[in-house]
């Protein structure tokens, strides 16, 4: 499994980091028409186990689009930066939605930043993330 935290630092770097190269828009096949449902996280952190399967999914197809975007980030260009930033998250959420995770990429970072919760560590083991040797 992928670190997404280290993802997620290395795409900020990317924002920071400039270029002479200038890149296309790539072209990810995802739609971005998902019907908008509000993301309401438990008050006790608890991150159920179809939350954590749907989660797992999401990673693979969201490393793909990192890739696909990381080169084209490096352009001096801030304009066309930005254009590319904003579908980027655009592409992100609509991913999260796809793989069924309905508060998109809201969601999927709530689920990443709440796995440490103790009382979740029964799921974490069940699905093979994290689990004690």
């Amino acid at each position: 499994m992928h670190n997404s935290g280290l993802t997620a630092v290395i795409f900020a770097s990317l924002f920071l980091t400039a270029c002479q190269k200038k890149e296309a828009t790539p072209e990810i096949d995802i739609p971005d028409a998902f019907p908008r449902k509000v993301f309401v996280p438990t008050a006790d952190s608890t991150v159920s186990l179809d939350q954590l399967k749907t989660w797992i999914k999401c990673n693979a197809p969201l490393d793909s689009l990192f890739k696909a975007y990381a080169d084209s980030f490096k352009t001096n260009d801030a304009t066309h930066r930005i254009q590319l930033q904003k579908g980027f998250v655009s592409k992100q959420d609509s991913i999260c939605k796809k793989q069924g995770l309905p508060g998109g990429y809201k969601e999927y970072t709530w689920i990443l930043n709440h796995m440490g919760n103790p009382r979740n560590k029964q799921r974490l083991d069940s699905v093979g993330l994290f689990a004690s040797h």
